[in-house]
């Protein structure tokens, strides 16, 4: 037996992400009530999936991915701990040439 959770395009994402991490982490929770709950799984397998996956439930699944600034990191020779380490150095870099200019 499949089933698949269907929700309109104009819902909220913040809704649909909410609901699908609800699913997920409490999946247990919902195998002890109805063990169809053990169905539960992230679309991606066998047979796919032939409508879109909602903004919001992507939003869920992809939440560990990396960004795009740790993906390529390697690229631009450089890599940043995270956004504030950023905006320190970007501000660092500033007044550097600001102070530079000055001279």
């Amino acid at each position: 037996m499949q089933a698949t959770l269907l929700v309109r395009e104009d819902v909220d994402l913040e809704i649909v992400r909410e609901i699908t991490r609800i699913l997920f982490e409490y999946r247990r929770n919902l195998v002890a009530a109805n063990s169809l709950g053990a169905m539960i799984s992230q679309p991606g397998g066998s047979g796919g999936l032939a409508l879109p996956l909602h903004e919001g439930a992507r939003a869920y699944y992809d939440r560990e991915k990396p960004d795009f600034w740790t993906t390529n990191s390697g690229s631009f020779g450089f890599v940043f701990v995270d956004r504030n380490a950023f905006i320190i150095l970007a501000v660092a870099v500033t007044i550097a040439l600001f102070t530079e200019t000055k001279k």
